[in-house]
C-alpha cells in the first residue's frame, strides 16, 4: 500500500482507512483464499464461500443464513458490511 501511496494511486486518506483494519476471515474467504486446510472437516469450496459472502453483502442472504451455509467458518460480527441498495432499487417494493 505503500508503493501505491507514494506513486500517487493511493490517498492519504484512503491509506490511513486501508491500513487501520486487518482483513477479517470472511474478506479472506470473499477473495477466494483459504487459511485453514483444505480438506479438515467440514470443507467448503472456496468459490461457494465467496458466493455466499458475496450474496450477503447484496442483501440476498441474511447474516444467519450465511454462517449456517459456511458451517462454523464465520462468525456474525466477522461479516463485512453490506452494500447500500439504492432508493431506486427498492421502489417497486414500497408500491
Amino acid at each position: 500500500m505503500k508503493q501505491l501511496k507514494s506513486f500517487g494511486l493511493l490517498s492519504k486518506d484512503d491509506y490511513k482507512l486501508l491500513d487501520s483494519r486487518s482483513p477479517t476471515r470472511a474478506d479472506y474467504l470473499e477473495c477466494n483464499l483459504r487459511i485453514t486446510e483444505e480438506l479438515q472437516s467440514p470443507y467448503i469450496a472456496t468459490g461457494f464461500s465467496a458466493a455466499a459472502i458475496r450474496a450477503y453483502r447484496s442483501h440476498r442472504l441474511s447474516a444467519e443464513r450465511v454462517t449456517e451455509l459456511l458451517r462454523g467458518q464465520i462468525e456474525i460480527d466477522e461479516l463485512p458490511l453490506r452494500d447500500e441498495i439504492p432508493l431506486e432499487a427498492m421502489r417497486g417494493e414500497l408500491r
